[in-house]
């Protein structure tokens, strides 16, 4: 079953969600204003405003980079980097002179960044369980998760669930 969202980008004074996803138990939205101008079956995009909202969960998620663009396709992929304690809760987009056709669509790839450094799982207190497993007592060594193997049952945890790999991306159907 393939799950869509619309956008219209007729409508140039409201942000419409165009990405949604759960991590580091916090719920949050990604909102698209745009700045674009319309020629036929045509638009020619301008600019790009994207808008965080964090709805529920402890730690807030922020944009750190938008990117993208892929031309003369049906499909366009904005890339769209967040991270946890970090980033902004708006940034605008500068995608002047790129040109979307109605019925194409718009995909937004997100990647997460990590919180923790290289040595340290933890910052501010805050143990990154999207990028490391643990389990019990520790001592300071901390497993990364890793794809588990195949064949194993309860092995290290599957990267498919983790590493901010869960909703990486969304299909938005362009009006």
């Amino acid at each position: 079953m393939d799950f869509i969202g619309n956008l219209n980008l007729n409508e140039k004074n409201c942000y419409q969600v165009c990405y949604s996803s759960q991590l580091y138990g916090t719920f949050f939205s990604v909102f698209a204003k745009f700045d674009c101008v319309k020629n036929g079956k045509d638009y020619t995009l301008n600019k790009i405003e994207f808008k965080v909202i964090n709805y529920k969960g402890i730690l807030d998620i922020g944009i750190v980079n938008v990117s993208g663009f892929a031309p003369g396709t049906k499909n366009h992929t904005i890339k769209l980097e967040v991270k946890a304690m970090g980033g902004n809760q708006d940034i605008t987009f500068n995608c002047a002179g790129q040109i979307v056709k109605e019925n194409d669509w718009l995909i937004i790839e997100r990647t997460l960044l990590p919180i923790h450094n290289n040595t340290d799982p933890i910052r501010n207190n805050v143990f990154d369980d999207e990028f490391f497993y643990r389990e019990g007592l520790h001592n300071g060594n901390y497993d990364q998760r890793q794809p588990a193997p195949n064949s194993a049952v309860g092995a290290k945890m599957d990267m498919e669930f983790f590493g901010g790999s869960i909703c990486p991306r969304s299909t938005n159907y362009i009006l």
